[in-house]
């Protein structure tokens, strides 16, 4: 019972962290950093949610163009996300794949990241609505990671877009601008 307490108020504990991360101002501190090493951290991180399965990521990124100034603690939480999700899509067996490219935004530079996996895939009613507060596909999810995720990337000047993959599987781009002045009101 004393274990069964627990675990239902770490769960509160989380949902309520969902929660305010979600209704939170987000103020974001800029600074210089390679994307690659932050999703590459994350995905350590979530070596938890990996255990017992076989999940691979592969990482397909030229190091050169991986550099960006960013708020670091908020990208971290958006790679989180997006690969957790990646994950749970994937079941117990599975590849991710992440890619980072030279892309605009407007006229600027800016970092194309796509995370693609080879899991269950998504509908096209499902990519159109994933950012949406409080829609989810899990049956313990809260809806609110990738809806975080969109306001983190939009807080960044930058935007996401999700799709289902033809040979199954989903897709996220993130298009994120490289510099912060580009910020200032300017979406991609």
């Amino acid at each position: 019972l004393a274990r069964r307490a627990a675990t239902a108020l770490q769960n509160l504990h989380w949902l309520y962290e969902e929660v305010r991360s979600y209704a939170a101002p987000i103020h974001l501190e800029f600074r210089e950093c390679d994307l690659a090493t932050i999703w590459r951290k994350e995905w350590e991180n979530l070596s938890e949610a990996r255990k017992g399965k076989s999940i691979e990521l592969v990482d397909t990124t030229d190091s050169q163009q991986t550099s960006c100034e960013v708020d670091i603690h908020r990208i971290e939480q958006v790679m989180r996300n997006v690969l957790e999700n990646a994950i749970y899509a994937c079941g117990t067996e599975g590849r991710i794949t992440v890619c980072c490219q030279n892309a605009n935004c407007g006229s600027e530079p800016a970092a194309m990241i796509t995370i693609e996996d080879n899991g269950t895939g998504m509908t096209a009613e499902i990519a159109a609505n994933i950012c949406e507060p409080f829609f989810t596909t899990k049956q313990k999810g809260t809806g609110l990671g990738m809806a975080i995720v969109h306001r983190i990337v939009t807080a960044h000047g930058g935007s996401i877009k999700a799709s289902p993959l033809k040979q199954g599987g989903s897709q996220i781009l993130l298009l994120i601008p490289r510099r912060p002045a580009l910020r200032n009101g300017v979406r991609c």
